[in-house]
């Protein structure tokens, strides 16, 4: 009989926490790392380190911070999320406790039909929605796009793109990211982001 190798590989769950209950965490079988941006204690473990940060920004502050800070020490895919991604993708845990991108993947579009490419670079989990990066940019029903944050990331990771009107992007900022794709852009590009 031949033994099938599993599709495994190094994966790390980064949570961006505040106060939401993390309890759901434990039941991750992958290294985890919280970054916290309240002052409520969050319990370490072996396989669980815990970060303290300043509350500014958002979950994309702190991915951002995340990659800036382990840009040479990424493992081979990493796992972002909010403290609590069940509202975005019910079965978060089962998804990801996958070994793979690839098979988050399938998974993924077992839950939510999306037309995501289904490679091993990168995996949306959860819904996802189309920004009218016009309309953002004149819609003033949340204060969070004031800034034209989306235009201001899209310039920085792509100076020589011409401007787009639709954009793709996840509810609760849920997904899964390889280290080469991470990669596709320098670590000053990250930081100038994270300064922004």
């Amino acid at each position: 009989m031949i033994k099938v190798k599993p599709n495994t590989c190094d994966i790390n769950l980064v949570v961006a926490a505040y106060e939401e209950n993390l309890d759901w965490v434990k039941k991750i079988k992958h290294k985890k790392i919280i970054y916290s941006k309240s002052k409520r204690y969050v319990e370490e473990s072996e396989d669980c380190k815990v970060f303290y940060l300043p509350n500014t920004g958002r979950e994309s502050q702190t991915y951002i911070h995340h990659i800036v800070q382990n840009y040479e020490n990424l493992p081979e895919v990493t796992i972002f999320c909010q403290g609590h991604p069940f509202d975005h993708c019910p079965e978060f845990l089962t998804v990801a406790n996958c070994n793979s991108i690839g098979r988050m993947n399938m998974l993924s579009q077992k839950y939510d039909e999306r037309d995501w490419p289904n490679d091993e670079n990168y995996c949306g989990i959860g819904h996802y929605f189309v920004y009218d990066l016009i309309k953002l940019a004149t819609d003033d029903w949340d204060l969070q796009h004031k800034i034209p944050f989306y235009i201001i990331g899209l310039d920085v990771m792509y100076p020589r793109c011409r401007p787009m009107r639709f954009c793709k992007a996840l509810w609760g900022a849920n997904f899964v990211v390889s280290r080469k794709n991470i990669h596709r852009f320098s670590k000053d590009q990250y930081k100038k982001l994270l300064d922004y």
